[in-house]
């Protein structure tokens, strides 16, 4: 369950910027209307969180930043091991020279599967890891943060909990680290397990999708894997009026990549030939099959609409959080959508039927119908906005529930369309 994401000197963020999902107390419309928004958690200090959150903006305002940077925090924490010791990613801010000079920083704040509470920040710049902590939360309604470890990499000072499980271990293991943060360490190399839950998290429960186009193979080998998670797919194509019956696949090889196998990878070529490892060049591809005149005909990727495209390799990665109460993290989820349709994907979040174990969904888009009045999709809380600093041009990012002169009536999308919340393009003549 995810509580809170903040981040600090990321590409056009500046200064810190959180979304947090806790349920406020300010919110347009009746509670009994937006009952099935929020959910109650298992953890005595956060007693509600919401279901779905929107972040709007317009273009260049740093949604999709917000979004890399889950991406890159998640990424980070579960590095393998044939990626530790190059060169850390960084993009920091750089409109102003002090913070061309200083470190990102992650905190990510969120409810394991151990329903236990933690709180896990580091900070980094492009050779090092600079700072990293873990706290956790006793499950009292008034607990306090206690530390877990902390380490000052650059002052190589470091401080762990006296309860900490094997302590020694874990001194040993940070002796390891420089660009790699300990928390995977401490999982993959020194096998503490007192630690796997926070790193499970990351590993299970937290997904990040730039677009549709970027998760396409996970989502066909998802589809041709899972023949529940595909039932449950083709059901809503069919809700959605799609014309698509079935979804079939067929292995291809990829003569480009596999000649480029050959040609610079010759170890990696015998290891095929060999058949000790699977052939990274056969690569699947999906059939739609269409029903007309009691007849099916399949349908290439190609001849199938983007839309259309679009939804079926987003379907199941909502299915794959609803099923394990993940975090899905989503940018331009109205990317080539019809609007009804973007509505029901939505509703699917909030709906007890289909989200059982209390997933959620943070997505940037543009389609302002989420705001609807009519609809009564989206909570105050749930609506998030970024837009540009007027004096440095960085992304600030800030809540609908931040604006206190909102009545329940409030027309939500007139004041938005009037640039009333920021968070939209001024159109110059």
């Amino acid at each position: 369950m995810l509580i809170s994401f903040s981040v600090a000197n990321f590409r056009s963020i500046k200064d810190e910027q959180t979304i947090n999902f806790r349920a406020s107390s300010k919110y347009s419309g009746d509670s009994r209307q937006f009952q099935n928004n929020i959910f109650k958690t298992n953890n005595l200090q956060i007693a509600e969180l919401v279901r779905a959150t929107a972040l709007y903006g317009a273009n260049a305002s740093g949604k999709s930043n917000f979004i890399k940077a889950f991406f890159v925090c998640g990424t980070m924490v579960l590095a393998d091991k044939n990626n530790r010791g190059e060169k850390i990613f960084t993009d920091p801010f750089l409109l102003d020279k002090k913070t061309q000079e200083l470190p990102t920083s992650f905190s990510i704040d969120f409810i394991a599967q151990n329903k236990v509470r933690y709180i896990y920040s580091f900070s980094f710049n492009s050779t090092r890891i600079i700072h990293e902590k873990l706290e956790y939360f006793d499950n009292k309604e008034n607990s306090s943060p206690k530390l877990s470890y902390e380490i000052n990499f650059v002052k190589n000072d470091y401080n762990f909990s006296d309860s900490s499980k094997n302590i020694e271990t874990v001194k040993n293991t940070f002796k390891n680290t420089e660009n790699n943060l300990l928390l995977n360490l401490l999982v993959n190399e020194a096998g503490n397990k007192e630690f796997n839950p926070v790193y499970d998290w990351f590993k299970v429960n937290l997904e990040v999708m730039f677009g549709h186009d970027d998760f396409r193979n996970n989502s066909i080998k998802l589809l041709k894997n899972d023949n529940t998670l595909k039932k449950s797919v083709l059901d809503l194509v069919k809700k959605f009026d799609l014309s698509i019956v079935d979804i079939e696949f067929e292995e291809y090889v990829n003569e480009e990549l596999l000649k480029i196998i050959e040609e610079k990878h010759q170890n990696l070529a015998n290891d095929i030939k060999n058949k000790k490892i699977p052939n990274p060049a056969i690569k699947l591809r999906p059939k739609f099959v269409h029903k007309y005149q009691n007849k099916k005909i399949n349908f290439k990727e190609s001849q199938v609409s983007s839309g259309t495209r679009n939804l079926i390799y987003l379907l199941p990665q909502v299915f794959l959080a609803l099923s394990r109460g993940g975090v899905l993290i989503f940018d331009e989820i109205d990317r080539s959508l019809h609007p009804d349709i973007l509505v029901e994907v939505i509703k699917i979040f909030h709906n007890p039927e289909f989200n059982k174990t209390n997933a959620q969904i943070l997505f940037t888009v543009h389609n302002d119908i989420l705001l609807e009045k009519e609809y009564k999709l989206l909570r105050r809380d749930q609506v998030w906005f970024a837009s540009k600093d007027d004096n440095d041009q960085s992304t600030q990012i800030y809540s609908l529930a931040d604006f206190n002169n909102i009545r329940n009536d409030h027309n939500i999308v007139k004041h938005y369309r009037n640039h009333e919340y920021g968070a939209r393009p001024f159109i110059g003549e």
